[in-house]
């Protein structure tokens, strides 16, 4: 869904100065905002939609940190010798088979690594908070039609 919100001109261009990404700080500020309303501790569901969106957005953002620290370190390096040497793949260096990828540099795979076991608990965390948002979803779908039947 996509939501147009209007803001005067110089707070835009302060935030698109001070911010790498408006929409995610945006977005941020919303479910920030929403997790302070009283309905937020009373309805499981709406906190559980705001929770699942934010592992989410944080799930995109550390694999984000995690590419960029690969394709800039290690894997820029090696693009730069397959240039010097003629060869160029036409794959990333992740999808080349083992003896072809790139050396990553100790203090890359140490950081890598760490990621990689932060993003298998937000993933853990994101399974058990849909694997719970499903079954009220379907609750109340059961609910939804049982009371339809209900009314014919």
């Amino acid at each position: 869904m996509v939501v147009r919100v209007r803001l005067p001109f110089g707070v835009y261009r302060l935030l698109r100065e001070s911010v790498p990404n408006v929409s995610g700080c945006l977005r941020r500020l919303v479910i920030e905002f929403l997790e302070k309303l009283p309905s937020y501790l009373e309805l499981e569901e709406f906190r559980l939609e705001l929770e699942v969106a934010r592992i989410g957005e944080e799930l995109e953002r550390v694999h984000r940190l995690q590419r960029l620290i690969l394709k800039h370190g290690s894997y820029a390096e090696a693009y730069l010798q397959e240039l010097k040497g003629g060869i160029v793949w036409d794959r990333k260096p992740h999808y080349l088979p083992k003896g072809l990828r790139p050396e990553l540099k100790p203090e890359e795979l140490l950081t890598v690594s760490d990621i990689v076991e932060y993003r298998e608990a937000l993933a853990k965390l994101l399974v058990e908070k849909t694997a719970r948002l499903i079954q009220l979803k379907k609750s109340k779908l059961k609910n939804l039609k049982g009371g339809e039947k209900s009314h014919e």
